[in-house]
């Protein structure tokens, strides 16, 4: 129906002239487009929105200025676009709060907002807009500014319903700020109070939940994560759907089920997600991170299982991917880990010259690099694994690197099977 009403607009909006229609009209239009583009495409969501930026008015309502610009910000982050992505959060900020635009614009205006003197309707905007700018802050590894400015926006004293259903995507983002410090009991903590409080209905249940679900394994408790997922995943069999929310409820059973060696329940839903991203394209940022989880994990089980020449194909699809992804940005922490996951898998097979070479390259990347943690158990569990077996094998060690295990429990010796 919604997406009807978008292509009858396409056809009658360029035949007349925006300021021909009455502003309450102007504004249904508006917000018709602002739904339409939440879901389809990538194409026809950013077309929805140019169409709605494109009938603004001086008298358009302030919130409508602003739900254009999340919309705005956030489908630029999908394109790994983080800088244009702040541009819209920062113009919007300056207008809003009548500020010279500068570097400092966005948490100089939340910090002095003042949540009970605007509408409850704007307020909720300028909560998304926060949130949205966090996850630029986190995507860009700005860590210390989120941490800063996490708590710059505020409810109003009597929150409203549009307030509070912010906090759960702000619940992920601060998980996400504690998940790159490596501090995964606080982000527990906070997902946890979180998921209490939504309905099985919420938008960012399922987001909130797979979070969680992430935090047990780099914690140690695989069985607490397939505890959580596997009612979930049921339920959305049922209802046939294969969106995004299906989608990241696989890719964290699959690491629940390597944490616990059930390599069998894991391959099984590797071949399922696969099926699913090999009819998928363009795929946006949280895509990316979620089909280079699951090469990583693939990767792993059929390591464990000492099908090490197949380890090696499939840890080398895995690095030409995460090369290919834009939300991977150059030669970070990830393409390391699996130069150094090649290394071992080279040395497995007796070849240590192409394994030196492998260690040699990931060495100077982990030596100069922030550990980073968005694809859980790789730094705390696998890498700390990969490097007691080859130095176990080869006697070699990387010079200068913190990579310890993290997180409650210990770290396990690798088990072949």
């Amino acid at each position: 129906m919604l997406e009807n009403y978008y292509h009858l607009l396409r056809l009658v909006l360029p035949q007349i002239d925006s300021e021909d229609l009455p502003l309450h009209t102007r504004n249904d239009v508006i917000e018709a487009l602002l739904a339409v583009s939440k879901i389809g495409d990538t194409s026809n969501r950013q077309t929805a929105l140019d169409m709605a930026a494109g009938i603004l008015g001086a008298y358009s309502p302030e919130f409508l200025w602003g739900a254009i610009a999340h919309a705005q910000s956030v489908l630029s982050r999908l394109r790994a676009d983080f800088n244009d992505s702040e541009h819209f959060i920062e113009e919007f900020c300056c207008r809003s709060g009548h500020l010279d635009c500068s570097e400092s614009s966005i948490r100089d205006f939340y910090r002095r907002l003042q949540p009970n003197s605007v509408s409850k309707r704007l307020n909720a905007i300028y909560g998304r807009l926060h949130v949205s700018h966090l996850e630029n802050l986190v995507q860009c590894d700005q860590y210390s500014s989120a941490v800063d400015e996490v708590d710059d926006w505020r409810t109003s004293q009597n929150p409203s319903m549009m307030e509070c259903r912010v906090l759960p995507g702000q619940a992920v983002t601060v998980a996400k700020i504690h998940r790159s410090q490596g501090t995964f009991a606080e982000a527990q903590a906070s997902l946890e109070s979180c998921l209490k409080l939504l309905l099985p209905q919420d938008v960012n249940r399922i987001q909130v939940l797979c979070s969680l679900a992430d935090m047990y394994c780099d914690l140690g408790f695989p069985e607490e994560a397939c505890a959580k997922l596997t009612p979930e995943i049921e339920i959305e069999r049922i209802k046939g759907m294969q969106g995004k929310a299906f989608r990241r409820l696989l890719v964290s059973a699959i690491d629940a089920d390597v944490g616990k060696r059930s390599y069998g329940s894991g391959e099984r839903t590797v071949g399922e997600v696969q099926a699913i991203f090999s009819g998928l394209s363009n795929l946006d940022v949280s895509d990316q991170l979620l089909h280079v989880r699951v090469l990583i994990a693939s990767a792993r089980i059929v390591y464990y299982k000492s099908h090490f020449s197949e380890a090696q194909r499939k840890w080398e699809d895995a690095l030409d991917h995460v090369q290919r992804y834009a939300s991977f940005q150059g030669e970070g922490f990830t393409y390391a880990a699996i130069h150094l996951s090649i290394c071992l898998v080279h040395i497995e097979r007796g070849n240590n010259r192409d394994g030196r070479e492998a260690f040699e390259c990931a060495e100077k990347i982990l030596c100069m690099s922030v550990r980073d943690f968005w694809i859980p158990t790789l730094a705390t569990r696998w890498i700390p694994d990969i490097l007691a077996r080859v130095k176990t094998l080869t006697g070699w060690e990387l010079c200068g690197s913190d990579l310890e295990p993290c997180g409650a429990g210990t770290s396990v010796s690798l088990h072949l099977v």
